[in-house]
């Protein structure tokens, strides 16, 4: 079930840094995990140094380390 936005929410959305980091956190815990690190990566760009997010995208690439995967976003975290 979807339910279709306006365009007008949906740009507002779109340049909302929680709004992606939301989205990243739900991508993460159901396996979407390249998705996941893609809206942390917007995320980030939209809010530079973001704790939650940066933590978040710590913890994204210790799973995808652990099985194998290959990380799109090289970007060294500190």
């Amino acid at each position: 079930l979807t339910f279709p936005l306006p365009n007008k929410v949906t740009n507002v959305l779109l340049q909302d840094p929680s709004s992606h980091m939301n989205l990243g956190a739900m991508l993460h815990l159901v396996g979407k995990l390249w998705e996941a690190e893609d809206h942390y990566y917007t995320a980030l760009r939209l809010k530079p140094h973001d704790q939650a997010t940066l933590i978040n995208i710590q913890r994204l690439h210790k799973v995808m380390k652990a099985k194998g995967l290959p990380i799109k976003h090289s970007t060294t975290l500190n």
